[in-house]
């Protein structure tokens, strides 16, 4: 497993960071985990937009070995993103793994629709974490 089907650190920096933060982000892409690096986010990405099986197993694995086992699930607050976030959620849910949708097209009143998490920014962040309380 690891980095060939998630994108996304797992050594004890990342580790930390996932703890410091309360939870493993789940993003589409590469471009998304980086931004969020940038960020000071750590976060992994599934290089799709519908997480497969494997996948969900790296995942429940990450989340309870690096945090307190939450999961945010932050794909592109598009049609084609939130289709794999309901399929995400669910799946997770089945486990038991607490998760939390971190935005969609039509939450917080649609100010993120469209976006992708490659071009957030700190503002953004920060009224996403507002929202969320």
């Amino acid at each position: 497993m690891g980095i060939r089907r998630l994108r996304g650190k797992t050594n004890c920096r990342y580790r930390h960071a996932c703890r410091k933060q309360n939870g493993l982000l789940i993003v589409e892409g590469f471009w998304d985990v980086l931004r969020l690096r940038e960020l000071g986010i750590a976060g992994v990405g599934i290089m799709s937009n519908h997480i497969t099986d494997e996948q969900l197993a790296c995942v429940v694995e990450m989340a309870r070995a690096t945090t307190t086992g939450r999961v945010g699930i932050m794909f592109d607050a598009d049609e084609k993103g939130d289709e794999g976030a309901k399929d995400a959620l669910w799946k997770q849910s089945e486990l038991g793994l607490p998760t939390r949708l971190v935005w969609s097209r039509r939450m917080f009143d649609a100010e993120f629709n469209g976006k992708e998490p490659e071009s957030i920014s700190q503002d953004d962040l920060t009224a996403i974490a507002m929202y969320l309380g």
